[in-house]
């Protein structure tokens, strides 16, 4: 039997995350998957930060966790999600948080992939209104852009319709 889909866009249940206009602030998600809670944006334990957003502009930008908070449940598998999005502007970032060092980015490709294929069957008239979509996959141990990941971010765009980054960096413009 499947689990009724819930609201990714529902604030309600968000862990009280705040609009954040700080021009720069952190997304974490303690000990991965170990971990019970979900992901956070935070602005006070830099050492704890996964990923930095850098918003320079003070844009209100609103992080909705994903994954641990929402939880689906289709022929009897629970879904791989991705930690997160950010909301700004008409724009949405989704967001998944590593720490691992082998095949992460396959991993973290993964789970965004099953985030956005799930997002375009129940929010497709949400996801309509957003005129810029990404998806970043970070990593605290490699955060810089890597070049030879050109091809996988070409066909991921082609294959979605969102861009993918794959750095630690997240740019709000």
């Amino acid at each position: 039997m499947n689990t009724p889909i819930v609201n990714f866009f529902d604030l309600s249940s968000n862990n009280g995350e705040p609009l954040r206009t700080d021009t720069q602030f952190g997304l974490c998600d303690d000990d991965g998957e170990n971990h019970p809670n979900p992901a956070y944006s935070d602005i006070r334990q830099p050492e704890k930060w996964i990923a930095t957003v850098q918003n320079p502009n003070g844009l209100g930008v609103q992080f909705y966790a994903i994954d641990k908070r929402i939880k689906i449940i289709i022929d009897g598998n629970e879904q791989s999600l991705c930690d997160g999005m950010l909301i700004f502007q008409e724009k949405l970032y989704l967001v998944e948080l590593k720490v691992q060092r082998a095949e992460w980015i396959n991993y973290a490709i993964s789970q965004l992939r099953n985030t956005i294929d799930l997002l375009k069957q129940y929010h497709a008239p949400e996801l309509a209104q957003f005129k810029s979509k990404k998806a970043y996959a970070c990593n605290r141990k490699y955060p810089n852009f890597a070049l030879s990941h050109a091809a996988t971010m070409n066909r991921f765009y082609q294959e979605t319709g969102f861009r993918l980054d794959i750095q630690a960096t997240i740019h709000i413009k």
